[in-house]
């Protein structure tokens, strides 16, 4: 953890800037960053007085057995990281911009101008699936379907699965499961 081993060198809450220690090439967004901030945070009177501009999340069950998660990652709420060298970012991480909209991901987290100029982000690509709708996101039927699934319940039953109406008691499509293709009973 990084309260043990720090990773961060100071933090400057009014340009919502982190400064990484001389000598850091690695880091984990979450377990690092995240993790001292907070450490940070409650032992600083002084940045207590600014709003929490990280936020940890992640593990967010994918399936409906709840056996598939998403990865963890934190997002950086109009903050960013001051590097001292080249870098491997270890986990993920994603950009916010003033209103909270996720806007980036990766180096988008990285202030290039205060970093020096040869440091270097190496950030492996999400392994997690990053679903963006569109304007048309309330006719698309696939949105429509992952939008019943995850706020009205979605059952798996011998095979077969049961997304609900909103009223969360009265079907509203089924799947075959067994089948690879999926298809929706009638």
């Amino acid at each position: 953890m990084s309260v043990a081993q720090p990773v961060i060198d100071y933090i400057d809450p009014d340009s919502r800037r982190i400064y990484l220690l001389d000598g850091i090439t690695e880091y984990h967004p979450l377990d690092d960053i995240y993790a001292e901030v907070r450490y940070l945070r409650r032992t600083n009177e002084e940045l207590r007085k600014y709003l929490m501009f990280i936020q940890g999340g992640g593990n967010i069950p994918k399936n409906v057995t709840g056996t598939l998660r998403t990865p963890r990652y934190s997002i950086f709420k109009n903050c960013k990281i001051v590097l001292s060298e080249d870098t491997y970012v270890a986990g993920e991480q994603l950009y916010a911009d003033e209103d909270e909209d996720i806007i980036g991901k990766g180096p988008d987290a990285i202030d290039h101008e205060l970093s020096p100029e040869n440091a270097y982000v190496d950030y492996e690509p999400p392994g997690s699936e990053i679903i963006i709708s569109g304007s048309d996101s309330e006719t698309d039927p696939n949105i429509e379907i992952i939008k019943k699934m995850v706020f009205n319940d979605a059952v798996v039953e011998d095979n077969i699965l049961t997304i609900f109406e909103d009223d969360k008691e009265t079907p509203w499509k089924t799947f075959d499961l067994s089948d690879d293709n999926r298809i929706e009973q009638q």
